[in-house]
């Protein structure tokens, strides 16, 4: 799926993917090679309402998945610098992946904005 969302905003008016293989996904946010997923379905998602809506801003509650350059999935804390509440939508266990559900869209920008810093760090010097 192409990464095309660069902003919150851009996120919130996203519409799910046209791909026939997984038209159930919107499209991700990306932040130099750092991805930030958020996704809501009715089906399997942490989100309120859980229902199929076409528009990812028209959910209050989202689930979100975040994946450093080399594409795995990266539990928020080891980014360091996020608040505990934020971090406690997070298994913490080794069996679980580090889907965090239940979000709202203050923790959404809070993770895209960490994820952006993340991103900048990375990112060669001039």
């Amino acid at each position: 799926m192409a990464h095309d969302v660069t902003s919150v905003d851009e996120l919130r008016a996203a519409r799910r993917g046209d791909d026939p293989e997984i038209p159930y996904l919107f499209p991700a946010l990306a932040a130099g090679a750092w991805v930030l997923s958020v996704q809501a379905d009715r089906h399997g998602y942490g989100c309120r309402p859980a229902e199929r809506l076409d528009v990812l801003g028209a959910y209050e509650r989202v689930e979100a998945a975040i994946r450093n350059p080399e594409g795995d999935l990266v539990h928020p804390a080891a980014l360091g610098g996020l608040p505990e509440a934020l971090l406690a939508a997070f298994p913490d266990g080794a069996d679980e992946p580090p889907l965090g559900r239940g979000l709202g869209w203050h923790d959404v920008e809070t993770l895209a904005a960490r994820v952006a810093e993340m991103a900048a760090e990375a990112a060669p010097s001039p």
